[in-house]
């Protein structure tokens, strides 16, 4: 399945969890969906794919009673993180560190967004260039919000 369109209008709805396995990530084409989970306090992602552009994620505008998201570091790009930390700035499970220390690597947020070795000389400096280029997105994702709402 791709399409989620069975769910919507679920008013009952309050915890939503898509997941994939392993060997084999959840193919989703849109989440058009959301916009009728008027009711839905926790969001979780794993092992998924989605199948549309940014902002694949701007039916969560509409989700007024959500109180969580739970996806990890590399189940999203790096877009989607800035719309989701934009749009929701308070909300628990949004605190993703931007380059998160993982055994020896600093590993930059989003899927294949990248890592550098650390203690390389490039290490501060690709870094820096990440949260800069981050901060971007975060104001492109502001504007698209201001346009949205």
């Amino acid at each position: 399945m791709t399409t989620f369109e069975g769910l919507k209008g679920i008013k009952s709805l309050r915890y939503l969890h898509i997941d994939g396995t392993l060997d084999w990530d959840q193919p989703i084409q849109d989440f058009k969906f959301l916009e009728g989970l008027v009711n839905l306090e926790v969001f979780s992602l794993r092992f998924v794919k989605i199948t549309t552009d940014y902002p694949a994620l701007l039916s969560i505008l509409n989700l007024k009673n959500l109180k969580k998201i739970k996806i990890g570091r590399a189940t999203l790009k790096s877009e989607e993180y800035a719309f989701l930390q934009t749009a929701f700035p308070n909300l628990e499970g949004t605190d993703w560190e931007l380059c998160w220390d993982y055994q020896g690597w600093y590993e930059f947020l989003g899927k294949r967004a990248g890592r550098v070795k650390k203690g390389t000389p490039n290490t501060d400096k690709r870094c820096a260039e990440f949260v800069e280029n981050y901060n971007m997105m975060k104001e492109s994702a502001a504007e698209l919000i201001n346009k949205s709402c």
